[in-house]
């Protein structure tokens, strides 16, 4: 049996913590936008922080406790779009399956968690706490907050531009996440969902997205212990 040589040995402790290296610099990064939600509130005088927290206990549990409710509709979309047969969904899937969550293969549960937590909080404090409330009072007319959320939503699926069809898909969750804002009156709650939805479909992809024999990612997929893919 011939043993490992260095540079095997290298390449394999290179392969076991990138996945960690990804998931901490998406993890700084989306916290990032959190100081840039607070920055840029400051500025155009939008507090990044209003309607976050409940006025009492009660309140806010009752914002997070709506926010994991609302996150089913948008795993509901996710997997009914899995199975959607146009061609831009299929080659978005295929984009995800191999290119993408091969990234997070060995990212713990712990991991993840804080990183979907971290871009609840940066994105939803960024694109509805600031940005659509902020367009929503700059805008004149009754029909300004329809014109803001949709501007934000925009923005937001240009923001998450993979392909095009991510794009899409991605403005669809932000205008539905836009609306849950504007309806419960909580950005806690659309923080919330969001993060849930994020987490959820971080681990359900890893756990379904197809291997085919052979290939590298089979390969590597093989080459970690069960006991270390997706460990808490």
């Amino acid at each position: 049996m011939n043993e490992p040589s260095c540079e095997d040995l290298e390449s394999t402790s290179h392969e076991q913590a990138l996945p960690a290296s990804i998931v901490r610099a998406g993890f700084f990064f989306e916290a990032l936008l959190v100081l840039v939600a607070l920055g840029l509130g400051h500025w155009l005088q939008q507090s990044a922080w209003q309607n976050l927290p409940g006025r009492t206990a009660w309140e806010t549990l009752l914002a997070a406790g709506i926010g994991l409710l609302a996150a089913a509709p948008m795993l509901g979309a996710l997997v009914i779009t899995r199975h959607l047969p146009y061609a831009p969904v299929r080659q978005l899937c295929q984009l995800v399956d191999e290119q993408l969550m091969p990234l997070f293969a060995e990212a713990s549960l712990m991991g993840l968690l804080l990183l979907s937590l971290a871009a609840g909080f940066g994105e939803e404090m960024l694109f509805r706490g600031v940005l659509q409330d902020w367009l929503a009072n700059w805008l004149e007319g009754d029909s300004a907050p329809w014109v803001a959320l949709l501007l934000v939503s925009l923005l937001f699926g240009v923001c998450h531009w993979v392909t095009t069809a991510y794009a899409v898909f991605a403005a669809i969750i932000g205008l539905y996440l836009g609306i849950l804002y504007w309806v419960s009156g909580s950005l806690l709650t659309a923080v919330v969902a969001h993060a849930a939805y994020d987490f959820v479909a971080l681990v359900w992809l890893l756990r379904t997205r197809p291997v085919v024999e052979g290939s590298e990612v089979a390969e590597k997929k093989a080459a970690v212990p069960e006991d270390r893919r997706l460990r808490p």
